[in-house]
């Protein structure tokens, strides 16, 4: 291989940082990770085949052997970089902190309705005045509010007339209960939501709600529907419960 060949050869594009909402579940962590460490791996090997055929076939220039070392130690401080990123991301999904609930929802319901499934939905919240904080993990409950809320808003989107997202929250029975309520068409069988690779709308995976409730489980609470929505004609009612204490 010509050594301008070696010399020239196109450093790959850095990927994109792995997003703390892949790296909420184990599965999605292991995948970001996966994706990012792809490039700069095969980068590595393909400069050390490099090196290795110009040595065969025409021994490397000094210039030309140290420009090659130092891309390749160029590689390695990106792929630590991202394992040391990685690192922080596995440390703070597993923080548990006293949340807010309320201005959770709050940024949860702006960033549903900036998102373009959000289009024309209309929220009422109903979130009490004096709502205790609750031990949780933030990255989870985020992504267990984002799931459910995403799902009754994506629920409406081929109806016509008013589309009303309602989020209610309550003390009962000593736990704090989230109600998110829609009009879409609903479900029947309102449990197979929660069925792992199981949906009806096209171009969706079908994990998203089954997420949200492993993340329910794993803070102590739980996940769970009904048919009957707003004024319960129609739609669908997805009820989380936390513990307080």
């Amino acid at each position: 291989m010509p050594h301008s060949e070696i010399a020239n050869r196109a450093a790959p594009h850095a990927p994109s940082a792995i997003q703390s909402s892949d790296s909420v579940t184990m599965f999605g962590f292991v995948a970001a990770l996966i994706q990012q460490i792809s490039d700069p791996v095969s980068a590595l090997a393909g400069e050390v085949e490099a090196i290795c055929s110009a040595d065969r076939d025409d021994p490397l220039t000094e210039q030309a052997r140290c420009e090659a070392f130092a891309r390749i130690s160029s590689i390695a401080d990106r792929t630590s970089a991202y394992l040391v990123q990685a690192q922080t991301m596995l440390r703070a999904t597993n923080e548990w902190k006293p949340l807010e609930i309320d201005a959770m929802i709050r940024d949860v319901a702006m960033r549903i309705a900036a998102a373009p499934f959000g289009s024309g939905i209309e929220f009422t919240l109903r979130l009490p005045p004096d709502m205790p904080k609750i031990a949780a993990n933030r990255s989870q409950i985020d992504r267990l509010l984002w799931e459910v809320m995403r799902n009754a808003a994506e629920a409406m989107a081929d109806i016509s007339g008013r589309k009303l997202l309602v989020v209610e929250c309550a003390i009962v029975d000593g736990e704090l209960e989230i109600a998110v309520s829609d009009q879409g068409p609903g479900c029947a069988d309102a449990e197979a939501i929660f069925t792992l690779f199981a949906s009806g709308k096209t171009g969706h995976a079908g994990i998203g709600l089954n997420i949200a409730r492993a993340f329910a489980n794993a803070n102590g609470g739980q996940l769970r529907a009904r048919h009957g929505g707003n004024g319960g004609n129609g739609g669908l009612r997805v009820i989380f419960t936390l513990p307080l204490h």
